[in-house]
This record gives C-alpha cells, structure tokens and sequence, in this order.
C-alpha cells in the first residue's frame, strides 16, 4: 500500500535555494537560481529582429532580378524592384512595396506585394495593383515554414504562370485574355514594359528615405560601379559610391550573382517575337496538394504557358 502511495506522488526535482510554499491544495516553487528569471524580450524587439534575420538571409543569396531592402521608417514595409528578363513581360523594370503582417513572424497572413504600376495579369488585382499570393500559399502562411525569400520567387513565378481559373482570379478580364488571345495579352504586357521603363524614373510614391529612386544610365557613373562587382577595378576616390557603399566590406550590398549576372539591355522584345527562356532548370513543379512550389533557386521561368506564346 505504501508502495502505491508513493508512485502516486509526483516527484519535485529541488535545486540549492528553491523554497517551497505549501497551501490547502497546492504546492509552489519559487527559484533563485533559475535562469527563466530572466525578463521577457520586448515585443518590438523580437519582431524587429526576426524581420532582420529574413533581410540578412536575403542578402545573403539575393534572387536574381530582385532588390528589396527595409523601409528606414517602419520595418514591416520594404520598397523593392522586379527586373522581367524573358518571357511575355521581359524587359519590365516594375517597382513594388511589400508589407509584413504587424503580427509578424508570428501571423497567418502573407506578406502583401502592391506594384507601383497597373499590370494586366490575371493575379494582379486591376484596382489595387496587388498580387494575389494564394497559388502559392493556399493554406496561408506558415511561420515555421515560410519565409519573405519565398515570397520574392513566387514574385518572379508570377511572370511566367498566367493560367488561372475565372474564379480564382484576380483580374477575371486578364484570365479570359490569356485564355482566348494570347496575342492580345501579349501587346498589353508589351504596353506595360514600355511604361516601366520610362516610370521608373519617376519619383517614388512614399518618401521615405529607403524607397528606390532611379536615374538615366550615367557611364561616367555607373562603369566603376560595373568594374567593381567584378571585382576587377575600384571606383575613383571621387566617385559618388564610396561615400555609401563598398560591396567588399558590405554584405548587404551583395545582391549580384557575379557568375551568372546578366545584364538588362535597352532592346525591348518585339510585340510578335516568340522569345523563350529553354533553360531546363528554371521550371516550376506543382505539388499533390495543388499548392505551387516555389523552387529553391535563384531564379524561376520557361515554363509551358510561356511556350506556348
């Protein structure tokens, strides 16, 4: 009977310094030397630091054709550009915002992605110019699974997957053009490629310091800078650059490929070109569960629709 008693009773594991508090049906353990004393991160600070740690990961292997970087105000929201290298939009430079969750990390909603320009596409919302994400992330998302790098190569799968159903469209019009007439759709990617091109240099929507500004190529400018991801030359000493970058010491800075850059010529591809991306690796495979995967890889495209333009 003793016995029984005894299993029946939890076993308190005691440190040097516990003290034990006895009440009517209750016991407590209070501890001097536990290390769970410690006070509890601040909530900003974790966000803030989760939201850096995604930034870092990304810097750390870019997405070919993307440049995102924090806004200096608010680090929930990120000013980023898409450079569309083949394909029915190639040669589009399309700038964009993307926007964590206030929740973030610890939310189920994706991050939001708005273009700065009206694009014709079929998961691109005609009013708002934002991207609907739910191919991608049907159940949607997944703290433990995803992250923001996830969202920039559905960004770049987003050029090269245009079929969709009319109910799961954002833009009905765009889904029922790509269905009937390629061609067309074709012309008006091609309209919205010329526009990028000359709207870029338009001033940003937001001011915030971090947002993305272009100007017209400066080679003055711009053939130091293309000497230094190489690695071959270093910017003269007057040079604009150095007061604010230097891509050796920089890790942020490391958003080129320098074995596989390629670079973004001024030829806009003709309206009734059939110009295709054969590269056997940039396919896309589709999950059993009819969620798209978005492949581990620095760079998406060539798929069938694409092909059959």
């Amino acid at each position: 009977m003793a016995d029984m008693l005894s299993e029946s009773i939890p076993k308190l594991n005691l440190n040097e310094g516990d003290e034990i508090q006895v009440q009517s049906d209750s016991i407590s353990i209070s501890s001097t030397n536990r290390s769970d004393n410690i006070p509890a991160v601040d909530p900003l600070k974790r966000r803030n630091l989760f939201v850096l740690t995604e930034f870092r990961a990304i810097c750390n292997r870019p997405p070919e054709g993307i440049y995102v970087r924090p806004s200096e105000l608010d680090l929930l929201e990120w000013y980023g550009v898409i450079v569309v290298k083949a394909g029915v939009f190639a040669g589009g430079i399309f700038r964009f915002t993307l926007t964590l969750s206030p929740s973030f990390p610890d939310t189920d909603q994706v991050p939001t992605v708005e273009f700065e320009l009206n694009l014709f596409h079929p998961m691109i919302h005609p009013k708002t110019n934002r991207v609907d994400f739910h191919r991608f992330f049907p159940s949607g998302w997944s703290p433990d699974r995803n992250h923001i790098h996830h969202v920039l190569q559905a960004l770049q799968a987003l050029f090269f997957r245009y079929d969709c159903t009319l109910d799961h469209a954002a833009n009905a019009e765009a889904a029922l053009l790509w269905a009937d007439d390629r061609k067309k759709f074709k012309k008006m990617a091609n309209t919205a490629v010329r526009d990028s091109r000359t709207q870029i240099y338009d001033l940003p929507k937001s001011d915030d310091p971090q947002a993305l500004k272009f100007k017209p190529w400066d080679g003055s400018i711009m053939e130091p800078v293309l000497g230094m991801i190489h690695g071959a030359t270093k910017p003269p000493k007057d040079h604009p650059l150095n007061e604010v970058l230097s891509v050796q010491d920089n890790p942020f800075a490391s958003f080129f490929n320098v074995e596989k850059t390629k670079y973004l010529c001024d030829v806009l591809p003709d309206v009734n070109s059939d110009r295709k991306n054969s590269d056997p690796d940039l396919d896309m495979d589709v999950q059993s569960d009819n969620e798209e995967e978005i492949p581990d890889s620095s760079y998406v495209g060539g798929t069938e629709e694409e092909d059959d333009v």
